[in-house]
């Protein structure tokens, strides 16, 4: 039982409610932070290229429930108060008040009594405390279960939860979704299921010029810092020893203490504390960074450099953030300079991307054929421009920096042909490139383009469809949707402007 002592009002009573606001706060921070609870967890990253990366959810208290409006009357005793609904009349220091029933809250400032339940989705835990999506009970109290970071493969997208778990939809050809193969596309989200709490989610996948196919595959990172990954496999890209697909989570061969992960179109990568980068799957542009272009590719992690704090794979090129200096790497396919370093050769060791992205770099995402970089609050691109994804008016190769036109970026992402950033006090979305933007018109654009989502929390580009997390929890998605990658049920066809995901058919 939770009790507030009432001070005397000249309308009799008071009410008094923990409201938990905060506007400016990542998902994590936003689903468990309150007076009292515990910490919550940092936002994601940014997801690169098909893939993504983000930090861990947090776990805290979902904070002091409200307490309850009460007669403000003098009293000796409780028997000398009313009662309110779902709570007891106290005497504290001659005056009445009223202590809620564990598991509820007092709202209603016109109503004495706490009628209002602790997992209510407008008030969890809190008075004013709303959920996108649900109120669950926790350990230390009730939380909002809703998304708190995201990724977008070639055709599906995953989201991770603030219970640890992950959700996917799209396309499932390979259990890329986490479902069996008997369901090729999955409308709606659906649970993957995980051997316990994941802390961040990643989805991969991509167009195979040699096995002229699009496969995809996802992972996670579990909470005891372990990834498990599932879907296509057999370029290595699942990490388990095999060259096979897995319909379900599989554990990734000696890889512990993961902080950080990343998914090419058949390739992954995952930082480790201490800095340690290791990579496995495809290498046949030389996207796993150890010096040679091994055809079969590598079915187990390996340690690929040190002095690395956060990597993006793309479709076949990785890029890195040195962490002694903020500097970016690239390497792999280089056809469209999507490595940055000034020309077109493709490099099966990391070169150092040109200035001004050579020291104090804050984010990377890789995409299908370039990258782009964000340093303090501008935006650099490099690479494929044919259709405008480096916003650099070149169509063409730009194998250098190039400064994007976007006011006080936050975070950024990138798809196939596409770039997105979050941008001022705001967090507006910013699009150029192909279509689909999400502007509504469904037309290219060279230059960056207002998308109509404020308060973006994370931005996630899959290969045709690109989604958003909102500080809310809220996810909102566009682009094609031919095998579900939207997230908005059957029957739905492609969308050029934000919809939302449905995660109850």
């Amino acid at each position: 039982m939770h009790r507030l002592r009432l001070p005397m009002t000249a309308l009799g009573f008071l009410t008094i409610a923990t409201i938990a606001l905060c506007a400016g706060c990542s998902p994590s921070e936003r689903n468990f932070a309150s007076a009292g609870g515990g910490q919550g967890g940092g936002a994601g990253h940014g997801s690169a290229s098909a893939g993504g990366e983000g930090g861990a959810s947090g776990q805290g208290s979902a904070g002091g429930q409200g307490g309850a409006g009460g007669q403000g009357v003098a009293c000796t005793s409780p028997k000398d108060c009313p009662a309110g609904e779902n709570a007891a009349p106290t005497c504290e220091d001659g005056v009445c008040a009223l202590a809620c029933d564990a598991g509820f809250l007092d709202c209603d400032a016109a109503t004495p009594g706490c009628e209002t339940s602790a997992r209510d989705p407008q008030h969890c835990g809190a008075c004013g405390r709303r959920c996108a999506m649900e109120c669950v009970d926790g350990a230390e109290g009730a939380f909002c279960n809703d998304p708190v970071e995201i990724s977008a493969g070639f055709a599906h997208t995953c989201a991770l939860r603030g219970d640890g778990s992950v959700w996917c939809w799209g396309r499932n050809t390979f259990g890329e979704a986490g479902a069996p193969v008997d369901q090729p596309t999955l409308p709606w989200p659906a649970r993957v299921s995980l051997p316990g709490k994941a802390i961040h989610v990643a989805a991969g996948g991509g167009f195979s010029r040699t096995d002229n196919i699009a496969p995809g595959h996802s992972c996670a990172v579990m909470e005891d810092t372990t990834v498990v990954c599932w879907g296509h496999g057999v370029r290595g890209q699942i990490g388990n020893g095999s060259y096979l697909d897995s319909v379900g989570p599989t554990r990734v061969t000696s890889l512990i203490n993961v902080v950080q992960i990343s998914l090419g179109a058949a390739h992954s990568c995952a930082v480790k504390t201490g800095d340690e980068l290791y990579c496995w799957g495809s290498d046949e542009e030389g996207q796993i960074g150890n010096g040679a272009a091994e055809q079969s590719g590598y079915a187990t992690p390996l340690l690929v450099r040190s002095d690395i704090r956060q990597v993006a794979a793309g479709q076949d090129h990785t890029c890195a953030i040195k962490a002694s200096d903020g500097g970016v790497l690239c390497w792999g396919r280089n056809f469209d300079g999507q490595l940055g370093n000034g020309g077109q050769t493709s490099s099966p060791s990391p070169v150092n991307v040109l200035a001004p992205l050579a020291a104090g770099v804050d984010e990377v995402a890789a995409g299908d054929r370039h990258t782009c970089a964000r340093k303090g609050a501008e935006v650099y691109c490099f690479g494929n421009d044919y259709n405008g994804a480096v916003g650099a008016n070149r169509y063409g190769p730009v194998p250098e920096p190039t400064l994007v036109a976007v006011p006080r970026a936050t975070r950024i992402d990138v798809g196939r042909e596409r770039s997105g950033a979050v941008s001022g006090d705001a967090r507006a979305l910013k699009m150029w490139g192909v279509a689909f933007l999400g502007n509504g018109n469904g037309m290219l654009s060279t230059q960056p383009v207002d998308v109509p989502i404020d308060g973006v929390a994370q931005l996630a580009g899959g290969y045709q469809h690109t989604c958003a997390l909102k500080a809310t929890g809220e996810i909102l998605c566009w682009g094609e949707n031919a095998e579900g990658q939207l997230g908005v049920g059957q029957g739905v066809g492609d969308q050029p402007s934000p919809v939302a995901v449905k995660f109850e058919p």
